[in-house]
């Protein structure tokens, strides 16, 4: 009995010392894996430490060359300065937005660098230079950024270039010298920050323009006003808006004393179609136009033995300009009932109906397709067709004499015509 004991108390101890063992070699394991843990950590700091005093060091050397008068630093070294960091310390340099460093180490090299630039002579001169440091001081991710542009950059752009740019552009006369300056903002629109830029067009290019569109007199001056602003139309659209109610004004009053034999207001209207809203050009043709074609036109004597056509030529003379559809509201009340009242008076006298068919086919070539192809046109030629062949089948029932081929000729316009007009449904 007393050895079974003795047996079982050794086992006892075998295994409380086995699990004795196996938890010190498990603690063992855990702090050689602490330790291994501990070394890479200690590895890792030692190796960014080095990183960091490598770009210290780098840093230094640069502000000690920015600080030498005998040895200036220059742009293109301090470019190859911040490429190396970004190329080589990327992940420090996103991080501790080492582009900002760059700011004030580059304002010095960059005014020695745009010293003899004239932006008027030469606008794109400096443009591949700042561009390639606009993504130099970009560190991606929006740190140190402002309106997706390094705050250095924009720093950079406001001390140096835009004081440039102001200066160049401070004797500007618009009416003289447009294309020298849409050639500057179309070279460095894409390069300024958005502030910048909006400086630039709210400090010079706007006033500018208001001031001479103020001034402009549609009656005196000899350049149009178009030539001169249109071509800021792709750069600030919005801005210009705020100007063409006074230019409407100015043609409106300019066009109070006008007459339709005066083709100068569509040389002025013309460029402006396609840039007023539909709504105010209609508005202002209404108001200053339309009218005096309707009466010109109304004015005009339909005589087919000497027509005369000044007023004609006038009305379509603003197809084109004038909405088409005005256009031939105006002719459809104002020219046919009376054109094909002188037909119809032509037709009862006996005329020669090869000379009236001639005459028809006249007034159908002088129509510009635009509004020879309007309903409001054709209809009334069709109608003009119907009253020939309806005289002609009517001399035919009362036996008048009719030119040789007339009705044949009748009939083929009448076929051609009622061919030129779409079927409606």
């Amino acid at each position: 009995h007393n050895l079974e004991v003795l047996i079982e108390g050794a086992e006892s101890d075998i295994f409380r010392l086995q699990r004795a063992l196996n938890t010190e070699s498990d603690s063992l394991v855990i702090l050689e894996q602490e330790r291994s843990n501990a070394q890479d950590k200690s590895d890792e700091q030692a190796y960014h430490q080095s990183r960091l005093e490598a770009i210290i060091d780098i840093v230094s050397e640069t502000h000690h060359k920015a600080q030498s008068e005998t040895d200036p630093l220059t742009l293109s070294a301090l470019a190859d300065v911040f490429g190396q960091l970004r190329g080589t310390y990327n992940t420090e340099y996103s991080l501790y937005n080492l582009a900002s460093l760059a700011g004030p180490l580059l304002v010095l090299p960059m005014r020695r660098f745009l010293s003899d630039w004239q932006p008027l002579k030469d606008p794109s001169g400096p443009t591949q230079a700042l561009g390639a440091w606009r993504g130099l001081l970009r560190t991606g991710g929006g740190v140190g950024e402002e309106d997706g542009d390094a705050i250095a950059y924009v720093q950079l752009v406001e001390s140096v270039v835009i004081p440039k740019l102001l200066t160049a552009m401070a004797g500007w006369v618009p009416q003289q010298m447009t294309e020298p300056i849409v050639r500057i903002v179309e070279c460095w629109e894409p390069l300024l920050p958005v502030k910048s830029f909006n400086t630039m067009v709210d400090t010079v290019i706007i006033p500018k323009l208001k001031a001479c569109t103020d001034g402009w007199d549609p009656k005196r001056d000899s350049t149009p006003i178009h030539a001169w602003l249109h071509p800021w139309i792709p750069y600030i659209p919005e801005r210009l808006e705020e100007m063409y109610p006074v230019i409407r004004y100015k043609i409106g009053v300019a066009l109070a004393e006008w007459h339709p034999s005066d083709s100068s207001a569509t040389a002025i209207l013309q460029p402006w179609v396609k840039v007023f809203k539909p709504a105010h050009m209609e508005a202002l043709l209404k108001r200053c136009v339309l009218p005096k074609l309707a009466l010109s036109l109304r004015e005009m004597a339909i005589n087919p033995a000497a027509q005369q056509l000044d007023a004609f030529r006038w009305n379509i003379a603003w197809v084109g300009t004038a909405p088409i559809e005005h256009l031939a509201a105006i002719f459809e009340f104002e020219f046919f009932p009376r054109w094909l009242s002188v037909l119809f008076q032509w037709l009862t006298r006996s005329p020669d109906y090869d000379e009236v068919t001639r005459w028809y086919l006249n007034w159908k070539s002088l129509f510009p397709e635009p509004l020879a192809t309007h309903e409001k046109v054709k209809v009334h030629f069709t109608r003009a067709l119907d009253i020939m062949n309806n005289v002609v089948a009517g001399a035919q029932i009362v036996g008048g004499y009719l030119q040789p081929g007339t009705k044949e000729n009748l009939d083929y316009l009448k076929v051609t015509e009622q061919r030129s007009i779409p079927a409606t449904s």
